[in-house]
């Protein structure tokens, strides 16, 4: 900075030295030679600095433009997660609702289940198919083991009819399954 005040400044006096050299008429113009890097390093400071600041502008849009991707990325995605969790929500309050009163429409009686068969498997045999209401694994009396057969309630009709056509007449354990809707017998 410092030097361009004096490049300038000497600039300025070389200038009123040529007026008042051509104003008194002793030498013509011809005669005046100036230093050939004059006003060259004034000039190349002032493109340097006009070239970093262009620079450092460039990146400072680059910078901006990228966290704004970043914000619109984000939003779209908190958009998306609100989104499912709204889906999910409807999902599980419609599995939830009882569609028709009668528990015999929206129940399964199956028989052939392995005598060994637990609780817990045979929740998790049926809960692919809906959210199960109720289960009852039939038990021999003073026994742990169950009599093959076991009733199952859904929420809704529809889980209930996907569980009959999956696991009727399916091979569990080298015995087929017998699967009817409604809590009779098979």
């Amino acid at each position: 900075m410092k030097r361009k005040a004096q490049d300038n400044s000497k600039k300025k006096k070389w200038q009123q030295e040529l007026e008042q050299i051509q104003d008194d008429g002793e030498i013509g113009v011809e005669a005046i030679q100036l230093p050939e890097d004059y006003g060259k390093d004034s000039e190349d400071e002032e493109y340097d600095k006009r070239k970093k600041l262009e620079e450092q502008r460039q990146e400072e849009i680059l910078v901006k433009e990228k966290e704004d991707l970043a914000k619109q990325q984000q939003a779209e995605l908190d958009k998306q997660k609100e989104h499912l969790a709204k889906i999910e929500k409807e999902d599980k309050n419609e599995e939830e609702k009882v569609d028709v009163e009668d528990p015999e429409l929206r129940s399964i009686f199956i028989v052939g289940l392995p005598k060994k068969f637990s609780d817990a498997d045979l929740s998790k045999l049926c809960s692919e198919f809906g959210k199960i209401r109720s289960y009852d694994l039939i038990r021999i009396e003073g026994a742990e083991k169950n009599k093959g057969k076991a009733l199952v309630e859904y929420y809704n009709t529809m889980s209930a009819m996907k569980a009959k056509q999956a696991l009727d007449g399916k091979d569990h354990n080298g015995k087929f399954l017998i699967v009817n809707i409604g809590l009779k017998q098979a």
